[in-house]
């Protein structure tokens, strides 16, 4: 259960998706995922918002070595100190902090999209990853109350939060970052 409201959110039930399939084509549905994102920030004509997405097939030298999820972000996404702000968080976790940041702005509060909006949209973000990725943030979270801190910022921003995550050969990140 989440937030109070005495339901548990759709997306969290990964036995309703499928796993990306081998013919899953990472760019198109990339290119899908931020247009839809775009227009519903754009219909929220937010001036102060800047966002980072990106999705991607691991090399597959990283398959074959077995490499870690903390050094894939690093290497491709993520520098020192960066890195080190980044708590490992579970599926369930990391798919509310982004329904959240999907929803509302970090300064202002600003709607950005209604919660069932923003609830598929974070669905559709999971599916690009299997149910065994690992995921990370930056955030703080309240899974009693469902309340997030955003803390730690990673940019030169005044507040950022997101999510990322490797798993099933991808690696993808969503970030957001806002300045009074």
């Amino acid at each position: 259960m989440f937030g109070g409201t005495g339901r548990k959110l759709d997306i969290m039930s990964r036995h309703a998706r499928q796993q990306p399939s081998a013919k899953f084509n990472t760019g198109k549905q990339l290119k899908i995922f931020r247009a839809d994102f775009e227009a519903h920030l754009q219909a929220a004509q937010l001036r102060y918002v800047d966002y980072r997405l990106d999705i991607r097939d691991l090399p597959k030298s990283y398959l074959a070595n077995s490499v870690k999820p903390r050094d894939i972000l690093e290497e491709h996404f993520f520098r020192s100190p960066q890195i080190d702000s980044l708590i490992e968080a579970d599926e369930m976790t990391a798919l509310f902090i982004l329904k959240q940041l999907f929803h509302r702005s970090l300064v202002h509060h600003m709607e950005y999209m209604s919660l069932e909006q923003a609830e598929q949209l974070a669905g559709r973000f999971a599916d690009f990853f299997p149910s065994d990725a690992s995921y990370f943030t930056n955030c703080e979270w309240d899974t009693t109350s469902g309340n997030i801190g955003w803390s730690n910022p990673i940019t030169a921003s005044l507040l950022d939060a997101g999510v990322a995550c490797v798993g099933g050969g991808r690696m993808g990140y969503f970030w957001i970052e806002e300045d009074d």
